[in-house]
Parts: structure tokens; C-alpha cells; sequence
């Protein structure tokens, strides 16, 4: 998910998602909410299965399980499908779950060199046929659709990625998405990073950022275990996540 709407509830699955996530590329690389510019490669798939976690003002939301594929089309494309069982319990102990909205998003790598490449990742989230999560209000009305770029670099073997983008929702203001990561691989098996990942309104009056580290530890040669922990660094909306743990496990073919 690359994307987030305004929430009722601080489900895991929309703060993960914009501000979310996935390990994207099919080069192992450390899972962070900021895509980097790779795809799987021609015909090739990866796919993310994981349980997520999120903890903010006495309330606790969680998916499991979430489902991120992604299949290679040609070089330099990468279509993208995300879903997700969506769990949000409040203070007082009560319990939601429904299945999440569905994302859908195809990523073109505009420009491919040894110095830096560009990449272009449009995105749509909208309500799952069947779902019960938007009379829960555990969804937000509406379809959002996000238009990020990303642009990728590496100096003396660490990696940098820097995306940003608006995202645009029928039933809410806009805002921009935005994010900066760095990350290095310190074995054969073990990649790190850590970024600096949030989103604005369009006139900059309200703002989200979060400080998050991420791993990739590479079990047999087609996957892997992935992590993450985030934290809020400031959130002026009530409800907002101050918490995120993701576990999960990463198959490439």
C-alpha cells in the first residue's frame, strides 16, 4: 500500500499502506513504506504475505493476513494487487474485523542507468466487492487514487530512495505522500534501512511523519523474512498510529 485516507480508525491496514509498504523489489531489499524504483522482472512474481500490528490511543488495529502480489511485466513494469483482513479493537474491547479494501497499482520505470533511475507507481484503492469494512467504518468512503514517483540511487554500496506524490480521494481533501530511505547490505543474507516516511494536506496545515527500520533476512535462495517497526513522530490528528509492527515472509519466483 502506498497510500493512506483519513481515518476513523487507525487501521494498520491504511497507515501501512501510504505510509506503507512494501518490499517492492525483487532484489531482496529491506522492507520500508518508500518503494524504491525495482520490479520483479519479466513474468516474474513476488509475493507478501504478513501480519501487521498497530497500537495509538488505547485502540489496537491489525490485518492478517495481508496479501501483496506483484508480477513483472517486461523490464521495467510491476502490477501490483494488495488486500488485507482488517481487525480494529477499541478501548473498551470491542472487536471489528472485515476484509480491507482492495489497491491495485502499476509501476513503469521511467529511466534505467548506472547513476540513478526514475520510476513512476500510479495507484487506486476502492472497496472490495463483498467487504463490510466501510459500514464498519473501518474504510473510508470513497476512491483514492496516489500518482508517486520514486527515484533511486546508490553511493559506496548503500542505497538510496526518495518518493513522493499527490494522492487524491473522492470523499476527503488531498494530500502529498512522501518519504526517504537509506539501506545497506551487510551479508549475504541480511539487508537493513531505515526512513523517514509521512503525508500533508495539500496546504501543508495538517502533517504525518514516522521514523521506521526494516529488515530482509534471506532464509532459502526464493525468500525471506521481513520486518518492520515504526513510530509516530508527531500525528495532529487524534487516533493516529504510534506503533507498527510488521512480521512477514517474502517469495519470489
Amino acid at each position: 500500500m502506498i497510500f493512506s485516507t483519513a481515518a476513523r480508525h487507525p487501521v494498520i491496514y491504511r497507515y501501512i499502506g501510504l505510509l506503507f509498504f512494501t518490499c517492492a523489489s525483487a532484489g531482496a531489499r529491506p522492507l520500508v513504506i518508500t518503494e524504491d524504483t525495482g520490479t520483479p522482472g519479466d513474468k516474474k512474481w513476488e509475493i507478501n504475505t504478513a501480519w501487521t500490528y498497530t497500537r495509538g490511543s488505547g485502540a489496537t488495529d491489525s490485518t492478517l493476513p495481508f496479501v501483496d502480489v506483484n508480477y513483472g511485466i517486461g523490464a521495467r513494469g510491476q502490477f501490483k494487487y494488495e488486500i488485507g483482513g482488517l481487525e480494529h479493537r477499541a478501548p473498551d474491547e470491542s472487536t471489528q474485523r472485515a476484509i480491507s479494501d482492495s489497491l491495485v497499482g502499476l509501476k513503469w520505470r521511467l529511466r534505467e542507468g548506472e547513476d540513478y533511475s526514475i520510476s513512476i507507481f500510479p495507484q487506486v484503492q476502492f472497496q472490495t466487492p463483498g467487504s463490510s469494512a466501510r459500514v464498519k467504518g473501518l474504510e473510508d468512503n470513497g476512491v483514492a487514487t496516489s500518482v508517486p514517483m520514486q527515484v533511486s540511487t546508490s553511493i559506496a554500496g548503500t542505497a538510496l530512495d526518495l518518493e513522493a506524490g499527490p494522492v487524491f480521494h473522492s470523499g476527503d481533501d488531498s494530500r502529498w505522500c512522501y518519504g526517504f530511505a537509506v539501506s545497506r547490505a551487510f551479508s549475504e543474507r541480511l539487508e537493513l534501512a531505515i526512513e523517514l516516511r509521512g503525508e500533508a494536506l495539500s496546504g501543508l496545515n495538517r502533517n504525518a511523519l514516522s521514523v521506521n527500520v526494516g529488515a530482509h533476512l534471506k532464509v532459502v535462495q526464493n525468500g525471506g523474512l521481513l520486518l518492520l517497526l515504526g513510530r509516530d513522530l508527531g500525528h495532529s490528528k487524534a487516533g493516529g498510529a504510534t506503533f507498527t509492527t510488521y512480521v512477514g515472509w517474502q517469495l519470489l519466483r
